[in-house]
């Protein structure tokens, strides 16, 4: 048995700081610190006016690819009857692709900002240019920090949440150096806390620093514990 000092810690590999890819001012707060939110899941509704900008250039974009794309059309008609001539074939061919990739472009650009394949499919039905855009957690886990307030301006990176899978956590290990011969990846580890009497936490290592730290002559390693193994 290895005797050394451990921490606990969310697993910062299943954590997630919850930003806007947009600047914009906090209309609504829809989930709190605490709660359990599923993946897609709405936390914050913001207002953006690049949003809308975005959504108008994109439908734009859409309308000029279809005017081009029936231009196109009748080239492609009229050169098979031979009334036209093939250069002008070829102009609006070519035409219609440089705005299809026009719209494929600014469809990304609206990816980019946030907004998920159901949301610009109804931009596209609704010829929404609303400046609205919705927040969502990028995966499930529970909110455990909250940095967003409604009327709050915003900008690009700004905390809005924290989100973690508490299924894992960390154990963060001090281990004194003259044992560092003794310890690898996989191996068990058992830990008692004093806030929790009685109880103990099983997981294993999976990582072992390979430096000593000068000043307290320790090494640095982790383990990993999961859900349902305190006992």
């Amino acid at each position: 048995v290895i005797s050394a000092f451990c921490e606990i810690q969310y697993n910062l590999n299943s954590m997630a700081k919850v930003s806007p890819l947009v600047g914009g001012v906090i209309q609504r707060v829809l989930r709190d610190v605490g709660d359990q939110v599923n993946a897609g899941e709405a936390l914050v509704e913001l207002h953006s006016a690049e949003v809308a900008s975005a959504k108008s250039v994109y439908l734009s974009a859409l309308v000029a690819r279809d005017v081009r794309r029936q231009a196109s059309d009748r080239e492609t008609r009229l050169n098979e009857q031979n009334i036209s001539a093939g250069k002008d074939l070829l102009e609006a061919d070519a035409a219609y692709r440089t705005s299809r990739l026009t719209a494929s472009n600014l469809r990304q650009r609206l990816v980019n900002l946030g907004l998920t394949e159901m949301e610009i499919a109804q931009v596209e039905r609704d010829q929404d240019t609303s400046a609205r855009l919705v927040i969502r957690a990028p995966f499930g886990g529970t909110l455990i920090a909250r940095g967003s307030v409604m009327g709050e301006a915003v900008e690009v990176g700004s905390e809005l949440f924290t989100i973690a899978d508490l299924s894992t956590h960390w154990l963060e290990l001090s281990i004194p150096s003259d044992n560092i011969g003794r310890v690898e990846v996989g191996q068990t580890v058992e830990a008692a806390f004093p806030e929790l009497p009685g109880a103990s936490i099983r997981g294993s290592i999976i990582w072992v620093d390979t430096s000593v730290d000068p000043r307290t002559r320790m090494v640095r390693a982790r383990a990993l514990v999961t859900r349902g193994t305190t006992r």
